[in-house]
């Protein structure tokens, strides 16, 4: 039984099934969303209580299991993922759709992508903190996709400007939250590659490639006709 809730359980491998599983489910619910994009405007109700509803049950599941599970190690259980802190800016646009709040939603979720491509510390779908981390990382995915088509949300600029220097503000807290905490927030500790980079070269890396990131889907994005 200790397999489906236990901090000790094994993480997924790359490329095995728990891998694959989380990969074509997120792709599948992507598919359904663009290929049902024009009647998505039709439900919003529907889709703000659903996705709402969801959001706040993961929540509660992950700090739940975090609070009996490890009695709330500080090193893994503060909001200081990008996903998480994504999460809780997804609850709060879906309650006052703060456009702004969805821009930020939309960088910071980039790294959902790049967690189910190469997930890190990260377990089976049958875990409790493995079905968290599916609610997690799909509602951060397909939220921006529902916006655009549901709630007309468009990335602005001065969201991206945010979302920069928001990022700056949120690198420098979580390096020094690792420090006192002994955490891994941001990989920046216990890094999934680059491992022999001096760890002024990797942050100063980690720092552009994301700005970057943020600029090319800002790009790619902004100057989009809206699909009818």
């Amino acid at each position: 039984m200790e397999v489906f809730y236990a901090r000790e359980a094994a993480y997924i491998k790359i490329f095995a099934w728990e891998h694959f599983f989380y990969m074509s489910l997120i792709l599948f619910l992507v598919f359904v969303l663009i290929a049902q994009r024009r009647r998505l405007y039709l439900y919003q109700n529907a889709l703000t209580r659903i996705i709402l509803g969801v959001s706040i049950f993961q929540q509660v599941l992950l700090y739940a299991w975090y609070f009996f599970e490890t009695g709330f190690d500080l090193a893994e259980a503060l909001p200081l993922h990008l996903c998480r802190i994504s999460s809780v800016l997804g609850i709060v646009y879906l309650l006052t759709k703060k456009s702004i709040l969805m821009d930020v939603v939309f960088y910071y979720g980039l790294y959902a992508y790049a967690s189910f491509v190469y997930p890190q510390a990260i377990y089976a779908p049958y875990h409790l903190l493995g079905i968290s981390y599916l609610l997690n990382h799909a509602i951060t995915l397909i939220l921006p996709i529902v916006s655009y088509y549901a709630f007309d949300w468009r990335p602005q600029l001065l969201g991206l400007i945010i979302s920069m220097l928001s990022f700056l503000i949120y690198f420098g807290f979580a390096y020094y939250v690792n420090g006192v905490t002994g955490g891994n927030y941001f990989y920046l500790t216990n890094r999934p590659f680059f491992h022999a980079l001096p760890a002024w070269q990797f942050n100063a890396l980690a720092v552009g490639v994301t700005l970057l990131g943020f600029y090319l889907a800002y790009w790619l994005v902004s100057g989009r006709k809206k699909s009818v």
